[in-house]
C-alpha cells in the first residue's frame, strides 16, 4: 500500500550486467490510506494520471499504474514521453488526443477539486495509441498498455495483475539470457 507518486524513467536504475531493476528516489512516496487527503500536486508532469490533473486529493496505487505504463512507452518511442503538456491543463489534451475523452462515469470515479471543460476534437486531431506506437510493439504490450492509460482510475490493472499479463510471460522463461549470453536472473510472479 506505498505509493511511489513520481514514477519517471530516471527513477528507475537498471543493472546492464544483472538485469536488477530498482526503484529510487521515494522523497514522495507515502502509504496509501483509504480517505486520507494526499496532495495532488505530485509526480512529474509527462507522468502525472488524469485524476491528479483533476486535483483530486483522494487516489490511489493507480497513480503509479499510470506512471509505469508512461515509463514502458517512453523507450519505444525512442526515449520520448508519449503525453507532454506544457501545463497540466494542456497535459490534459495530449492524454485525452491519445486515449479520448473521459465519459461522465470516468469523472465521477474520483473526486476531483476542479471542473475542466475539455474541447471536444475533430477525428484528425485524436491520434490513437495504435498508431503512434513503433509497427513492432508486440500486441500484448499493447494491450497492456490500452489498460492501463485509462481516465477512470479503478479501471486500471493493479501491479500484480499486470505481473500477470502475458507480456511479462518471457521474463519468466528459463531459457531467457542477458544479452552478453549469462542468465536471466530468476524472477517470481506475485501472487
Amino acid at each position: 500500500s506505498i505509493m511511489h507518486r513520481d514514477l519517471k524513467p530516471y527513477n528507475i536504475l537498471v543493472n546492464k550486467e544483472t538485469g536488477e531493476l530498482k526503484l529510487c528516489d521515494f522523497g514522495s512516496s507515502k502509504k496509501c490510506i483509504p480517505g486520507e487527503k494526499s496532495l495532488s500536486y505530485i509526480s512529474s508532469r509527462y507522468y502525472r494520471a488524469p485524476e491528479l490533473i483533476y486535483e483530486c486529493e483522494e487516489y490511489t496505487p493507480a497513480v503509479d499504474i499510470w506512471g509505469a505504463g508512461c515509463c514502458i512507452v517512453e523507450p519505444l518511442m525512442s526515449g520520448i514521453p508519449l503525453f507532454q503538456g506544457k501545463s497540466s491543463l494542456d497535459q490534459l489534451y495530449s492524454i485525452v488526443k491519445v486515449i479520448g475523452q473521459p465519459t461522465k462515469e470516468d469523472l465521477s470515479s474520483f473526486k476531483r477539486l476542479i471542473e475542466i471543460e475539455i474541447p471536444h476534437f475533430n477525428d484528425d486531431e485524436y491520434t490513437p495509441l495504435e498508431t503512434l506506437l513503433p509497427r513492432h510493439t508486440q500486441r500484448d504490450l499493447f494491450n497492456l498498455l490500452v489498460e492501463i492509460f485509462q481516465f477512470n482510475p479503478t479501471k486500471r490493472p493493479s501491479a500484480i495483475e499486470c505481473m500477470h499479463h502475458p507480456c511479462f510471460d518471457i521474463l519468466f522463461s528459463p531459457e531467457l539470457k542477458m544479452p552478453d549470453g549469462s542468465p536471466f536472473p530468476v524472477l517470481n510472479r506475485c501472487l
